[in-house]
């Protein structure tokens, strides 16, 4: 199941001029052997802004062993929500379609 935090939560500290705070996660790893080997789905969210200065929430996903920095940038899928409580279901919902299809395949 995913669920992610509540708008407020991503806020973290950004009215204070500090980063905003962001969620990951991953399914797929074996509990005993780890990720060694194993496709992994990932994902994380954050809040961002544009060029112009305008918050956005961004998600992304991809299947693989390494943290999102340390990830060739062509294997992961990215998406834009609004900066909002409903962005952040609609987020939730993108991601968790992308699971499923992970687990179906």
């Amino acid at each position: 199941m995913i669920k992610l935090p509540s708008y407020e939560w991503f806020m973290g500290n950004i009215v204070f001029g500090k980063a905003g705070n962001r969620y990951s996660g991953s399914f797929g790893c074996d509990p005993l052997k780890g990720n060694i080997a194993e496709k992994t789905f990932r994902y994380s969210v954050w809040l961002d802004k544009d060029e112009e200065g305008t918050m956005f929430l961004k998600a992304v996903h991809y299947i693989g062993p390494n943290a999102l920095d340390s990830t060739d940038k062509t294997i992961i899928t990215e998406n834009r929500f609004d900066a909002s409580s409903e962005g952040i279901l609609e987020a939730q919902n993108w991601i968790k379609e992308a699971a499923d299809a992970f687990y179906n395949n």
